[in-house]
């Protein structure tokens, strides 16, 4: 199984995606930045290396994530209201 789910800019030339995959059986959350290359005629093309989360664990990452994201704002290292670049889910 695969499935986009969604992405996210990371700046002019590189954008994280977001697919299901079905890994060894359990079903997992795989975050991939794909670059822009002016070699492929400026298509994405996707890095070797990805990092694959258990959706088993999908709560928990994302309430670590949320909690790094409160402490930065906290901090002034981060804006609270700063909206996030995304495509279409």
């Amino acid at each position: 199984m695969n499935k986009d789910l969604g992405r996210v800019s990371r700046n002019d030339s590189e954008e994280i995606h977001l697919t299901l995959r079905e890994v060894r059986g359990e079903l997992c959350l795989e975050l991939r930045v794909y670059t822009r290359s002016a070699h492929h005629g400026g298509m994405p093309v996707p890095d070797p290396e990805a990092i694959v989360v258990p959706i088993r664990v999908l709560s928990d990452l994302c309430r670590v994530l949320q909690q790094s994201h409160d402490r930065l704002v906290k901090e002034g290292l981060a804006a609270a209201d700063e909206p996030v670049r995304r495509g279409a889910i």
